[in-house]
Parts: C-alpha cells; structure tokens; sequence
C-alpha cells in the first residue's frame, strides 16, 4: 500500500510535513497524509513548473490546507522511459521548522541569515522582517559572494551576501549589522 509505505517514510521526521505521489494530470494519488489524498495540485505553479522539468523543483512558500500551515514543496519529476511525464515525487517542508534552523545558525540577534528563491520570495529565515527588508537589493544569482548594503525597517545598516544553494533556484543569504562589523 503506497499510503503506508510513504506514511512510514517520516515516521519520527518533524521537518516534512508530507511525501506524496502526484499523477500527470495533477492528482495527489497516494500520500502519507491522508488529507491530502485525491486533492489536485493541477492548478499550482509548481506542478506547471515540474511538468516542463526534467530535475527537482522547489516551490515559494505556500499555505496548505491539509497541513494546516505554510511549506515549501519540492517535486521531483517523473518521466516513463519516453520521456514524457509521468508526473511527481512531492515533499512538504514544514516553515516553521524551517525557520527554527535559521534562527539556530544566526548567532546574535544582530546577523540574519534567510534562504530565498529567484523571484526573492523568503522561504526562510532567522528574522523575517530583516530578511524582506534586505532582500530587494539582491538580485539572486548576481554578484555571488560580494558584499552588499541594506537598510532594515528601524534603520540599521545591514552587510551581507548570498550564497547559491540548488542551481537556479533557492539561494541563502547571511548578514550582520554594520554597527557590529564596523563600531
């Protein structure tokens, strides 16, 4: 039983929120969760996404009803042995967690660190308000490794830079506030 075979897969795992198989038309078809099963993800941008894909997609962050809170979804494309779609692999990665593990790697309250995607929606973060402020003078995947300059909501003068994480898509951002880095 697919189901259970996926349900068992994040037994004792807090960060995922849920392992699916999508079919090519969209359908969730078997899910560890059972909520989410016979649910359409056709429509999101996403799975429109995948569907052109040859790889693994990753998602802005989202709200999901089945889940009750905000993930970040990656698919991972399946294709029969012609090539054509066959549709997906789903995982929902849980924000909450996910933001946790930022705030766990920002080690004052005067750095932000925050993962974001190349349309710079925040998918994660440390300190969220920081992190929006900062983001809009990026231009992801430019000028990796350079340092840059922002100013947060309250004023303060930011450093930081960013990272590429997956080709394309998700990068990570790490800064602290130049009264620190500079007196």
């Amino acid at each position: 039983d697919c189901d259970t075979v996926l349900k068992e897969a994040l037994v004792g795992i807090t960060y995922f929120g849920n392992l699916a198989r999508v079919d090519r038309n969209g359908l969730v078809v078997c899910s560890a969760l059972p909520a989410a099963r016979g649910l359409s993800v056709a429509a999101l941008p996403i799975f429109r996404k995948a569907r052109q894909s040859y790889g693994f997609v990753v998602s802005s962050v989202s709200p999901t009803p089945a889940l009750q809170n905000s993930v970040v979804a990656g698919m991972l494309t399946l294709r029969n042995p012609g090539g054509q779609f066959n549709g997906t692999l789903t995982i929902a990665l849980n924000t909450d967690w996910l933001d946790s593990l930022m705030r766990s790697h920002a080690p004052t309250k005067d750095t932000v660190v925050f993962a974001f995607d190349k349309n710079r929606h925040i998918l994660s973060s440390s300190d969220r308000a920081v992190a929006q402020a900062l983001v809009g003078s990026l231009v992801p995947g430019q000028d990796i490794g350079a340092l840059r300059d922002g100013t947060d909501k309250k004023g303060a003068g930011w450093t930081f830079t960013q990272k590429q994480l997956h080709v394309g898509s998700i990068f990570v951002a790490y800064g602290a506030k130049k009264s620190k880095l500079f007196g």
